[in-house]
């Protein structure tokens, strides 16, 4: 995730090595105080590429910090992990 003309730009990028469908879920998250809340969820889902690219984009609230979380899917396995903060 990062920051763009005032517009959180967030994306994911996949190496496809096998021939399984991918899926990823984008969740952005905005910080309440301590703890992050999801506020916008993306489901994608590819078939048979080998270099898979979700991009999506948010234009924040002035003074909040966002991040995403997000789960990639490559047959039976899967990775979740989150971006590093961004604020707007």
């Amino acid at each position: 995730a990062k920051l763009v003309d005032g517009k959180i730009q967030l994306y994911v990028t996949v190496n496809n090595r096998k021939s399984s469908d991918v899926k990823i879920k984008m969740q952005l998250q905005k910080k309440n105080g301590g703890t992050w809340s999801t506020i916008k969820t993306w489901n994608k889902s590819y078939s048979n590429k080998s270099m898979v690219s979700a991009n999506e984009s948010y234009a924040g609230s002035k003074g909040c910090t966002y991040r995403m979380k997000y789960t990639i899917t490559v047959g039976e396995d899967n990775k979740t992990s989150t971006t590093p903060e961004v604020k707007v």
